[in-house]
């Protein structure tokens, strides 16, 4: 009976990690849309702006509330600018096997870290006002700081990350994302998500 409960818990584990680390892949996942939704994270409570900004689900901006069954998605940016090629930023990140972000899940669910590395997209070259307005405008209000909250708009080498999941029913979850360098972590990002 006890060997039935471990195989039973462990098959649940890996079941739930299958529905964390490939929601988007099963169709495969429309970049462009993923981008342009991802601009809106200061007007939308289930887009969330993760590592650098403080956006809500931080302890220091307080928790997103997220209606019952609306999909999250999670994302940020690496910044190259004009110091680093599109090729110096994707080997860096994507290609530089000592590089990950994970996801950890606990609360109301609960999610063993696991590797989002692939939700990373190739790096491309931002000319703010040129091209969809995801390439560049990094905060949906158009070309400049039109809103005037000293976010910018994106220029030069551009490294996206985009990490989509599907809605959750009622209950307190969090997310920790830990990112990865030589393999030894150097930075996490817990946040907070509420389903009222």
């Amino acid at each position: 009976m006890k060997s039935v409960k471990v195989f039973l818990a462990l098959l649940l584990s890996l079941l739930l990690i299958g529905l964390v680390a490939i929601p988007a892949a099963a169709g495969g996942p429309n970049l462009a849309s993923l981008n342009a939704r991802m601009i809106q994270w200061q007007e939308r409570d289930n887009v969330i702006h993760i590592i650098v900004q403080e956006d809500d689900g931080r302890s220091i901006v307080g928790p997103a509330y997220v209606p019952d069954g609306k999909p999250l998605l999670f994302g940020f940016e690496w910044f190259g600018g004009d110091d680093f090629t599109l090729e110096e930023l994707n080997a860096a990140y994507i290609d530089d096997p000592g590089h990950d972000i994970t996801l950890e899940i606990s609360g109301d669910l609960v999610v063993p870290e696991h590797s989002l590395k692939s939700f990373y997209q190739e790096a491309h070259e931002a000319t703010p006002g040129r091209g969809a307005p995801w390439l560049w405008d990094h905060d949906h209000d158009g070309l400049g700081d039109r809103d005037g909250d000293g976010i910018g708009d994106l220029y030069g080498s551009v490294l996206f990350f985009r990490y989509p999941y599907p809605g959750l029913s009622a209950g307190t979850y969090y997310f920790t994302f830990t990112l990865y360098d030589g393999f030894a972590p150097f930075y996490s990002d817990t946040i907070t998500v509420i389903v009222p």
